[in-house]
C-alpha cells in the first residue's frame, strides 16, 4: 500500500470519490489543490438524494473547467452498470459496488497502472472490499498525508466520518447537554447562503458581562445568531 501510495503522489493520477467523501469532505474537494477528479453518476445521484445543498456545491466545482472534475455516467455504460441490488444487498452496498466496478474499469480502459486510479472513500467496509479487489484505495486523510502534508489541506478536513443523521443519537448516547459546534462544511455553507454572518466578537473592558458582535452586513430575518 505504501509503495502504491508513493507512486500515486509522484505520477499523474485520477481520483474517484465515493458518496461519503462528498457528504463529509466537501471542503477538501473544493480546495484549489484538488483536481483530476472523476465524479460518478452513482455518487451524484446519491448526494442529490441525501443533501441538495452539497449536490449544488459539487456541481459548481464540476462546472469550473480549471478544476478538471469529470462526470462519468457509469449507470448508463454497459461495462460499468451493475444492475439492481443483489439479494440481501442494501442500496448503499449496491452503490459502493458500482463505484468499485467503475474504478476497476478506469484502470483497464486507460491501460494504466493500478495506482494511477485512486479510490477515495470514508467507508471502512468499502475500502476493505476495494483492497480485496486490487483497487488502490485511500481515505481522504491518508491521501492528504501522503500527497501534500505540508499544505493547509489537513486543516479543511472534517474529523467526523459518520452520516449527519447519526449525530443526534451519538450526542444523546455520549450524554452531551448541548449540541456540538457546527462543522466547517456547514459553517461555510451557511455563510454562502446568507443564513450565517461572519463577525468579530467584542467585549466591554469595563464590564465582562457585556459584549457584542460586529458584522460587515446588517442582519436579516433569516440570519441565525449563535452566542457562547
Amino acid at each position: 500500500l505504501l509503495v502504491a501510495a508513493a507512486a500515486a503522489t509522484t505520477m499523474p493520477h485520477y481520483l474517484i470519490v465515493d458518496t461519503n467523501v462528498v457528504l463529509h469532505q466537501i471542503d477538501f474537494l473544493e480546495h484549489h489543490l484538488i483536481h483530476d477528479v472523476v465524479v460518478l453518476e452513482t455518487v451524484l445521484e446519491e448526494v442529490k438524494h441525501r443533501n441538495v445543498h452539497l449536490h449544488a456545491r459539487l456541481r459548481e466545482t464540476v462546472a469550473d473547467d480549471s478544476r478538471r472534475f469529470y462526470v462519468f455516467n457509469n449507470e448508463h455504460v454497459g461495462d460499468t452498470y451493475v444492475g439492481s441490488r443483489r439479494e440481501g444487498e442494501s442500496i448503499n452496498d449496491r452503490n459502493d459496488r458500482a463505484i468499485r466496478v467503475a474504478a476497476k474499469w478506469y484502470v483497464s480502459h486507460l491501460g494504466c497502472a493500478t495506482e494511477n486510479i485512486v479510490l477515495l472513500t470514508q467507508d471502512r467496509k468499502n475500502k476493505k472490499l476495494a483492497e480485496s479487489e486490487s483497487i488502490f484505495s485511500l481515505t481522504v486523510e491518508e491521501y492528504v498525508q501522503m500527497f501534500s502534508p505540508e499544505t493547509d489541506l489537513l486543516d479543511v478536513l472534517r474529523v467526523a466520518e459518520q452520516d449527519d443523521d447519526e449525530e443526534s443519537s451519538d450526542d444523546e448516547r455520549d450524554g452531551n447537554l448541548f449540541p456540538p459546534f457546527w462543522n466547517l462544511s456547514k459553517i461555510n455553507g451557511g455563510l454562502r447562503s446568507g443564513e450565517l454572518l461572519k463577525g468579530v466578537f467584542r467585549t466591554n473592558r469595563h464590564n465582562y458581562l457585556e459584549g457584542w458582535v460586529e458584522v460587515s452586513a446588517p442582519p436579516t430575518a433569516t440570519t441565525t445568531t449563535t452566542t457562547t
